[in-house]
């Protein structure tokens, strides 16, 4: 399914939220490759709403979205996206849950 998301995600592609908010457009796409290619040690699993820096999960794709000038770049990992239109992403998440999530904040070995 990964290696299907990464076909289907184009930069330029507008990203909206479960709530049908137009969050901004993917400005690029981590494929789960690069992923690997990048983070050699064995990172545990992630906890919901950690405190410290998110880690890259091994495998996992992320989309960078340019917000529009409404704030910091956000990194969405591949298992936060619901859908994919051939014009649109459309997140599993709502609007006010994204600031608890700290996609704003770069995974580390991206």
């Amino acid at each position: 399914m990964l290696d299907r998301l990464e076909r289907l995600i184009q930069r330029g592609m507008n990203v909206w939220t479960a709530d049908n908010h137009r969050i901004g457009v993917v400005k690029h796409v981590y494929s789960p490759t690069h992923a690997r290619q990048q983070e050699r040690q064995v990172v545990p699993p992630s906890k919901p709403f950690r405190r410290k820096p998110p880690e890259m999960e091994l495998g996992e794709g992320y989309i960078e979205v340019d917000v529009l000038g409404k704030g910091p770049n956000l990194y969405i990992p591949f298992s936060a996206i619901d859908q994919v239109t051939p014009e649109s992403i459309v997140l599993a998440v709502e609007l006010e849950e994204i600031p608890r999530l700290r996609w704003d904040e770069r995974p580390r070995g991206l």
